[in-house]
């Protein structure tokens, strides 16, 4: 964030900008409905939903070319060391739910159960945004290596 505020839009983050992380995206969009903050970043589908409740997309990330990640998956190198079965598993998981994801839209708009605040509208968008998208570019850093 602060790079982006830097780089562009020439503004200084704590000077000109006053940064407060909010945690998890729903309660950037509740910060935002009560007034705490004047702007946050928002992800898929918060960000219909804020849309959606009136709100005005400032910036968009995207447009901009930069590769934001809203989402990561992090583990110690000891517990990948000592499970490396599991970390293998849930790598699999991971690469079989995008695929689910971009080949079979039924089941993909079915997790609306699990996505507070989206409904059929906001799904929609949120499906025709992501599922073309290739990605590549999201895991062309990602090393994979075989155990010996």
């Amino acid at each position: 964030m602060r790079y982006v505020l830097r780089s562009k839009f020439n503004l200084v983050p704590d000077r000109d900008v006053k940064l407060l992380p909010t945690g998890e995206p729903y309660l950037g969009l509740q910060a935002l409905e009560r007034g705490v903050v004047d702007a946050a970043a928002m992800s898929i589908p918060h960000l219909f939903v804020a849309r959606k409740a009136g709100f005005t997309e400032l910036v968009s990330f995207d447009k901009l070319g930069i590769v934001y990640p809203y989402t990561s998956v992090v583990t110690l190198r000891q517990t990948a060391a000592k499970n490396p079965d599991l970390i293998e598993k849930f790598v699999k998981s991971i690469v079989e739910a995008t695929y689910i994801f971009k080949s079979n839209k039924s089941k993909s708009l079915a997790l609306r159960l699990y996505m507070k605040g989206a409904d059929e509208e906001i799904l929609e968008e949120s499906y025709q945004l992501l599922a073309p998208h290739s990605m590549r570019r999201h895991f062309r850093r990602c090393r994979l290596s075989k155990r010996d």
